[in-house]
């Protein structure tokens, strides 16, 4: 709910931001949509974490494939509202889903049913004498178990850092060959329809090989494909967009594996006794995620305009 609130206000303020033109409220506009998507990023993360171990990483596999399917379908349907009516039309259809998304998540709270939940999520239900997790308890238990932040996490950071880095390669090097924001948003969208269209291989990777059969390859991939962005073959619209579907593939091999390494091993320090609850070592987990989604951006600009 808190997650669906704050992608309300980051609509209000997107479309208070265009007609008033100020900039600080564009600003605003972003906090709140990295405020929501970081608290539902967070519930799916523990919901999930109740999954049996042999079926999590389809599971978180699954969901990431959906959450794909929006970005698949937010670059093409925003490029063509920005170039038919305005950016304007932009701002507003973003606010009518954050209004969607409020009220699908209201609804099962209004109307509470067991008959569509899975087993594993039908008895799930907070302990009040579950210990709390705090600021100072995340730090402790990033201290207890800081092998596993250094290493499986520190790969989290990079992965998520290449994944957000190759959008905006793709962007400006189709505006460095003068494309408009159409063919912009028909690279990113054929990106995400191969990331989408692949993203069941994560899942058969993670389930039969395991995580890092998974996240070696995307890695690997992905990074071939940034380096291949600054050859020849991106001289071209033509190339550029191949490019993109190539690393739209590496993307999807890693389609929820973040997620389900952490919540393995959330799991696994809850019953040695090295976190308190699963919150909380998720949560600064996530802060990993969060930490290479924030490099990503900034270092293809430092590298562009260095």
């Amino acid at each position: 709910i808190v997650g669906a609130f704050c992608l309300l206000c980051c609509g209000i303020t997107g479309v208070t931001s265009d007609m008033l033109d100020m900039f600080p409220l564009l600003v605003a506009s972003r906090v709140f949509n990295g405020m929501g998507q970081v608290s539902w990023q967070m519930s799916r993360f523990l919901l999930l974490s109740e999954a049996p171990a042999e079926v999590r990483a389809a599971a978180l596999a699954t969901v990431g494939t959906m959450t794909r399917l929006g970005s698949l379908v937010g670059p093409i349907t925003g490029s063509h509202l920005s170039a038919s009516i305005g950016i304007q039309a932009m701002f507003q259809a973003q606010l009518c889903c954050s209004v969607a998304v409020l009220a699908l998540t209201l609804l099962p709270i209004l109307l509470p049913s067991q008959m569509l939940a899975l087993d594993f999520l039908r008895d799930v239900e907070v302990n009040p004498e579950q210990p709390k997790s705090s600021v100072c308890g995340m730090a402790r238990c990033v201290a207890q178990n800081w092998k596993d932040f250094a290493t499986a996490g520190v790969g989290c950071i990079f992965l998520e850092l290449i994944k957000k880095a190759k959008d905006f390669f793709i962007v400006i090097n189709l505006h460095s060959l003068g494309a408009g924001v159409r063919e912009c948003g028909f690279a990113v969208t054929l990106t995400y329809t191969f990331d989408v269209l692949c993203s069941p291989l994560s899942g058969l990777l993670m389930g039969k090989l395991g995580r890092k059969f998974s996240l070696v390859p995307s890695l690997l991939i992905l990074g071939i494909g940034c380096g291949l962005m600054a050859t020849s073959l991106a001289n071209s619209i033509l190339g550029t967009n191949l490019l993109a579907c190539f690393l739209g593939f590496g993307s999807a091999l890693s389609s929820g594996t973040a997620i389900c390494i952490g919540s393995d091993l959330a799991v696994k320090r809850v019953k040695e006794g090295r976190t308190v609850s699963k919150a909380e070592y998720l949560a600064p987990w996530r802060e990993n995620q969060d930490i290479g989604q924030l490099l990503g951006p900034s270092i293809v600009g430092a590298v562009v305009t260095g």
